[in-house]
């Protein structure tokens, strides 16, 4: 099947960056760690598989990677708000996402959505959790205590069939989460220790969330009891 460019589709969000990168040694604060959050922009269309787009490596796999988290995105609007913030350039891949997303942020982004992403489908499976890694890449003083203030995470899908995609082309929605819990809900609840048990209970139940999330869930769940 080849992939379609709905890049002209009126309302719907467009991924405006794509990006991969290789494992490299990067230095942090005076330590020196191996990541593939280095991103570099992929031209033309690229091969999107059940482990991400093809090319792209990650390193620990304990918080990134895998099926469940096979793919990152970040709203291109944060990335704006983040330069005036910030005062650094932050062009697409700079959070070390493999989608630069327009027109979608984690207030209307749901787990459990699918888009149809050129020939693949994709589903939204858990928010980000930021990571001293991204701190360091961007050397911004308190970046990570911003990003959990502000909910600004971004979040990981699966790829649910395997296809070929490019930048500039859309995410036509085709499936909208069953529980309608959001991105930023989800990551709060999470977060949160003194969430409530029906709250746990609900995210927990929310078709399309990673088992990662899923079983820590759970397990907090039991811990109440």
């Amino acid at each position: 099947m080849k992939p379609s460019n709905h890049s002209d589709a009126v309302g719907q969000p467009r991924v405006v960056g794509l990006q991969r990168g290789k494992a490299a040694d990067w230095q942090f604060g005076g330590r020196w760690v191996l990541s593939a959050i280095g991103k570099t922009a992929v031209q033309g269309t690229v091969a999107i598989r059940k482990l991400g787009i093809e090319g792209d490596e990650q390193v620990h796999l304990r918080y990134h990677g895998g099926p469940e988290r096979a793919l990152c995105a970040y709203p291109s609007a944060h990335l704006a708000e983040w330069e005036r913030e910030w005062n650094i350039p932050l062009p697409p891949g700079s959070f070390g996402e493999n989608l630069t997303v327009d027109g979608l942020d984690e207030t209307t982004a749901h787990i459990g959505d699918r888009f149809r992403f050129g020939s693949a489908l994709i589903e939204i499976t858990q928010p980000r959790e930021p990571c001293a890694n991204l701190a360091g890449k961007l050397g911004a003083a308190g970046a990570l205590d911003r990003l959990h203030d502000s909910g600004r995470t971004g979040w990981y899908l699966r790829v649910l069939e395997e296809g070929e995609a490019g930048a500039n082309m859309t995410l036509v929605r085709e499936q909208a989460g069953a529980s309608g819990i959001s991105v930023l809900d989800a990551y709060r609840i999470r977060t949160d220790r003194n969430a409530s048990g029906a709250d746990l209970l609900r995210l927990a139940s929310a078709p399309g969330l990673s088992e990662g999330w899923r079983s820590s869930l759970h397990r907090r769940l039991i811990q109440a009891d």
